[in-house]
């Protein structure tokens, strides 16, 4: 299979969901699940930027939310002082790409439950950062009145927030599927299977993985601007530790480095629970449940599941048998 075909095989389906629930949710949905549809789009973003690092870099990522704060938090400052609605979210992304290559390159040398750890308290300090920075974040209070793309949501622009979210979802799918199809991708891969061999062949690790974090910030600092623009209200407390591992989590359970799983997974343990307005205790508690029996039986997550079924539809439909040598068959040597 060459690289444009890998390129739709992983694209197409993601992309294909992606249209379906932004249809169902402009035929069907109220202000509510309106608002349900764009925050599961913004989960679908962060998932996507955490499943493309850890699945090709090979190695944990836990400040996915300190990089959503960045991209949020400068969107809102410039659009407060003045900047167009469609500037800032541009500076807000490269703001969180900066904020990437900087944790790149100061863990340049760290590999496994160090660079975890490493990237973690960095997680924390940006959360901490924009509690105590009062004279420009406004502490723990928060930012009110940011200017949105097309005002408070209603009915009337309900269509709009949804279109700009679910577009965003669906072009960085395909930016992503570009990345990791090519010899960027290709690169990455064979760093993560073996450094020793990657280093053989004159691979430079650190910058490979220096710009697998710029990308994930960026993506992550893409979401934040989404958001800005959307709810016109930001607090601390909405770019926590606790949400980067809970993104890791989603990331985790869809299946690693693969987007229609990343896709699934959010919607079914984000948008889903908010549908049906499931409080944050039980939310919690059942994709905990389910986060340790998939990790007994379906180690790499939904995209396993959904590969046995399409490999148990394929038998049934083709016949038991069929495709496999019997010893009628098979030749003696």
């Amino acid at each position: 299979m060459n690289g444009s075909r890998r390129f739709l095989a992983s694209f197409l389906p993601a992309a294909a969901l992606c249209a379906v629930v932004a249809l169902a949710a402009l035929l069907f949905a109220d202000a509510y699940l309106a608002q349900v549809a764009f925050l599961t789009g913004i989960t679908v973003i962060l998932v996507l930027g955490e499943s493309f690092a850890v699945g090709n870099m090979g190695q944990l990522l836990m400040c996915q939310a300190g990089f959503y704060g960045i991209g949020a938090y400068v969107s809102a400052l410039l659009e407060m002082h003045g900047m167009p609605p469609y500037l800032a979210p541009a500076v807000g992304i490269t703001c969180g790409a900066v904020s990437g290559l900087v944790v790149g390159l100061a863990a340049t040398r760290i590999r496994g439950h160090y660079l975890a750890i490493v990237t973690l308290a960095i997680g924390v300090i940006v959360e901490e950062l924009l509690n105590n920075l009062q004279g420009i974040t406004n502490g723990p209070i928060g930012l009110v009145g940011v200017p949105t793309f097309f005002g408070p949501l209603n009915a009337g622009n309900q269509a709009d927030y949804i279109v700009v979210v679910w577009g965003a979802v669906i072009v960085v799918l395909g930016c992503l599927a570009l990345l990791r199809e090519s010899r960027f991708g290709w690169f990455l891969r064979a760093i993560r299977d073996s450094e020793a061999a990657a280093e053989s062949i004159g691979l430079r690790i650190g910058t490979y993985q220096v710009a697998t974090v710029t990308v994930a910030a960026a993506v992550a600092g893409l979401a934040g601007a989404l958001y800005t623009n959307y709810a016109g209200l930001l607090v601390p407390d909405l770019f926590s530790y606790g949400l980067s591992a809970q993104i890791l989590a989603t990331a985790v359970l869809g299946g690693i480095n693969s987007f229609g799983g990343a896709v699934v997974s959010s919607l079914v343990f984000n948008g889903v629970p908010q549908m049906a307005q499931v409080t944050a205790f039980y939310q919690y508690l059942i994709f905990g449940v389910v986060l340790i029996v998939m990790m007994q039986f379906a180690p790499r997550g939904l995209s396993q599941i959904g590969v046995y079924a399409v490999s148990l539809a394929r038998r049934r439909l083709l016949g038991w048998g069929a495709g496999q040598p019997n010893a009628a068959t098979v030749r003696r040597p």
